[in-house]
């Protein structure tokens, strides 16, 4: 078992109590440093990452400190989704910015956990929804005026 409350996430709030022990025995623990990379933008989307402590940023560049921040994640955030979604690679890259942990779930799992729990499909929908947003405000604080 991992130190992660699913039932504190909102993305996983739908779930049952046996479907969050289920998960929390499926997830595995990743230790970053500053500046390890979590994955790069172009690599194909193998988990979604609940940060469990410290920080992380998505960035559209190749390396930490380079190009536009996207988002900034703290505990209880989730990153990495789209990707295991769509089966496309990510566009994306993940930094850890922080001595930080995450819960990671695998494509396998997450999709499983969704077909048996329809309210947490609809909860990384909605999830995905915000992001698009975010990503949709930063290209429109980008565009010429």
């Amino acid at each position: 078992m991992l130190d992660v409350d699913f039932r504190s996430i909102p993305l996983f709030a739908p779930l049952s109590d046996s479907e969050v022990q289920k998960l929390d025995g499926l997830a595995h623990h990743q230790v970053y440093e500053p500046g390890d990379a979590v994955f790069h933008k172009g690599d194909m989307g193998i988990g979604v990452f609940i940060v469990t402590s410290g920080s992380f940023e998505l960035r559209h560049d190749a390396a930490p400190g380079d190009g536009q921040v996207e988002a900034k994640l703290g505990p209880g955030e989730v990153f990495g989704l789209t990707s295991l979604l769509d089966d496309e690679p990510r566009r994306a890259s993940a930094y850890a910015t922080t001595p930080a942990t995450c819960a990671v779930l695998t494509r396998m799992t997450l999709r499983l956990a969704m077909a048996e729990n329809p309210g947490l499909a609809i909860e990384v929908i909605r999830s995905m929804a915000k992001s698009l947003r975010d990503v949709s405000a930063l290209v429109e604080d980008e565009a010429p005026r």
